[in-house]
C-alpha cells in the first residue's frame, strides 16, 4: 500500500478535511462516505475500491469507465480481482496483515 492510497482512502471515506491535518473539521460540509454508509470498520471492498480510484486518479484516461472497452482500463475487473484474490483461503495471513496495516 502506498501513501497515495491511504490519503486517497481517508479523503473518500471521512472526507478532504482527513489529509490536510485537521482531522473531522468543524468547518466541514458534507460527511464522508464512510459516515454516510455507517461504515466503522475498514474493509477488503473498501480498500479495493480505493485502489480502483488510485490507479484511475494515476491514469491519463480521462473518464470513469468500469469496463474495459475500446481500449479503457477494466477498473471492474481489477477492483474484482483484488477482492477475489484477498478472499481466496490461502490468502488468510496476507489479508490479515494488510487489514492490521491500514487500521494503523
Amino acid at each position: 500500500c502506498s501513501l497515495d492510497e491511504m490519503q486517497g482512502y481517508r479523503t473518500v471515506m471521512i472526507g478532504p478535511s482527513a489529509i490536510d491535518g485537521r482531522g473531522t473539521s468543524a468547518r466541514a460540509t458534507k460527511k464522508g462516505n464512510a459516515q454516510l454508509n455507517n461504515m466503522t470498520d475498514i474493509s477488503i471492498p473498501s480498500i479495493s475500491y480505493i485502489a480502483t480510484l488510485v490507479h484511475f486518479g494515476l491514469s491519463s484516461q480521462g473518464t470513469f469507465h468500469v469496463g474495459g472497452d475500446l481500449g479503457r482500463f477494466d477498473y471492474h475487473g481489477f477492483y474484482r480481482s483484488i477482492v477475489d484474490l484477498l478472499g481466496e483461503e490461502h490468502m488468510v495471513q496476507r489479508r490479515e496483515a494488510l487489514l492490521r496495516w491500514w487500521k494503523g
